[in-house]
């Protein structure tokens, strides 16, 4: 939301700007309905939050006076087109300006009848609803129509590299560890690439057959930049049979957050990276902030000494030494 309302700014800094933009006469801009119900456009909370309160309801009245104009409504009165539009705003106020747009530019198009200058404000209210529940129903499906398409897309990237992969090793030892590596998603935006692993054994040659060379296929495949993750199934299961057993331990959540989280384990431009908070975690077993049981505990130590081959407090002794040796540096 903040990335949005600071574009909003930035590109109008003034509510004048704003509404001589988008004023009555630049509905028919909001003629295509896909891109008005999924462009990210400002909603009407975000006028207010960019300019001041009950900036959107001026700029509502602004919509709705015209609308009175051109339909020659006759019966509507300047006290009650103030209130529709703080009604509106009351009901509406998380929805896109721009998707009010387009809503009055239909009801001037006759999409929802002709009345003949006789238009009170409820049937204007009774209609808007109608039409954004409709455009929500739209929203969702074009929403799942992309995500459908987006993971065909995506799957067929993965096995286009998988297949290079496999071609590109000889051994068929490798070639097996190939095969149990699984896609889990690609986050495009943040170029995280997620795959799924059923142990330790199959991450450690995978991750091993990603820096002897084969770095450059993924590239090729993905583009610079891309982060590999893995979510290792042993280490998942182990965690959650640990939840199971441990229903009578106080604030559990915690205790969750820390034992099914995604493994720590990542690789970007063909190098490991280093993860800061996990010496968070390794205070956090020591102090035993979640306040679970010895038998919790002590499971959470070996998951710890598993996946980071230390004790929590040899992991914490080594970082402090790490940082008082570049402190003298």
């Amino acid at each position: 939301m903040n990335k949005r309302l600071n574009n909003l700014t930035k590109t109008f800094p003034s509510f004048n700007e704003f509404c001589e933009k988008f004023n009555p006469d630049t509905q028919e801009h909001f003629a295509d309905e896909r891109k008005t119900i999924l462009n990210d456009y400002s909603t009407l909370e975000m006028i207010d939050l960019a300019y001041g309160q009950n900036k959107a309801v001026e700029w509502l009245v602004a919509q709705l006076a015209d609308l009175n104009a051109y339909c020659g409504i006759i019966n509507m009165r300047d006290d009650q087109t103030q209130r529709l539009a703080k009604v509106i705003y009351a009901e509406h106020k998380n929805t896109k300006f721009s998707e009010f747009m387009a809503f009055f530019l239909r009801f001037k198009g006759g999409v929802f009848g002709h009345f003949y200058g006789n238009v009170e404000p409820m049937v204007i209210a009774s209609h808007l609803h109608d039409y954004l529940i409709e455009n929500e129903l739209k929203r969702r499906k074009w929403l799942n129509e992309h995500y459908e398409e987006m993971k065909a897309r995506q799957n067929r990237q993965w096995e286009g590299f998988k297949n290079e992969m496999y071609q590109a090793v000889s051994e068929k030892e490798d070639k097996q560890y190939l095969c149990e590596v699984l896609f889990r998603e690609y986050d495009e935006e943040h170029k995280v690439l997620t795959l799924k692993v059923p142990d330790q054994e199959t991450y450690d040659a995978f991750d091993n057959l990603l820096a002897k060379g084969l770095h450059g296929v993924l590239v090729k495949h993905y583009g610079n930049g891309v982060r590999v993750q893995y979510r290792i199934e042993s280490m998942i299961k182990r965690r959650t049979s640990i939840i199971t057993d441990d229903r009578k331990d106080r604030n559990v959540q915690p205790l969750r957050n820390f034992l099914t989280g995604r493994p720590l384990l990542s690789r970007k431009d063909g190098v490991r990276l280093k993860v800061d908070y996990i010496v968070n975690t390794a205070e956090a077993i020591v102090n035993n902030t979640y306040k679970v049981s010895e038998e919790s505990l002590n499971a959470m130590r070996s998951i710890f000494l598993q996946q980071y081959q230390c004790n929590p407090e040899q992991y914490i002794a080594m970082r402090k030494n790490n940082s008082e040796n570049s402190e003298i540096l």
